[in-house]
């Protein structure tokens, strides 16, 4: 994975969400799959002990 600008924004909302939730939106290729669907359920673990079973809108 590379670093890319756009995620300092999810990373600046990991830190306080103010209570707002999180939409991710952008042009294909950024990292928004990888993020709600492995990296969000993975610290959401890691920090609240709660386990999230994801799936995708076919899947519905």
């Amino acid at each position: 994975m590379t670093w890319i600008d756009e995620y300092n924004e999810v990373a600046d909302w990991l830190r306080d969400n103010r209570g707002k939730g999180l939409m991710l939106m952008g042009p294909c290729g950024r990292g928004k799959t990888e993020i709600a669907l492995h990296a969000l359920p993975c610290l959401l673990h890691l920090t609240h002990n709660l386990v999230l079973q994801t799936f995708t809108a076919c899947e519905m």
